[in-house]
């Protein structure tokens, strides 16, 4: 599968553009520049412009297979649309942190969300709990790495409270963890 990021930002100085960019992910993960492109303005039509000559130099002949991470560019969405209409998209988790932390404020949830950027698969979420204590208190389990964010647990090595709460909630034994 092949993942391409896309982003536009606005430069400031004596010749006043904007910058189209276009990152891709290898196999190991790492980053790199695939291409970019200095516009007038970020429009539908500047985003169709660079789409199809980074379609062309790819040679994207269909959009089976490419995941675009995309914010919410002007144009950007309608373009991609366009040119590669079996096309399948994510949302830069940055940018749905920034919009999600408006309405949903705290530690734990921050935690939560970023934790579930890292899980590969669905089941790797099904081992993540968000445990309460009656004075409020918000912790966050993950049993499959055998952690919590009260950190005592991984101190000492002694199941916490918290871990225990986890275990039990996903009908597993305590003791045999």
């Amino acid at each position: 599968m092949t993942i391409l990021g896309l982003d536009g930002c606005f430069i400031k100085g004596h010749h006043v553009r904007h910058l189209l960019i276009a990152i891709g992910v290898d196999p190991e993960n790492q980053m790199y520049l695939v291409a970019y492109a200095l516009v007038e303005s970020e429009c539908r039509e500047t985003w169709l412009w660079f789409l199809e000559l980074l379609g062309i130099d790819l040679e994207l002949n269909n959009s089976y297979g490419i995941v675009w991470i995309i914010d919410k560019q002007k144009g950007l969405t309608y373009a991609i649309r366009e040119l590669f209409p079996h096309f399948e998209h994510r949302l830069c988790v940055k940018h749905f942190y920034n919009n999600f932390k408006a309405s949903h404020k705290g530690l734990m949830l921050k935690q939560l969300l970023w934790g579930a950027t890292k899980c590969k698969t669905k089941q790797g979420w099904n081992y993540v709990y968000q445990v309460k204590e009656n004075g409020g208190d918000q912790f966050m389990v993950n049993i499959e790495q055998k952690s919590c964010s009260w950190n005592k647990w991984q101190l000492i090595g002694i199941l916490c409270i918290h871990r225990m709460t986890a275990l039990l909630t996903s009908n597993r034994d305590p003791l045999d963890s």
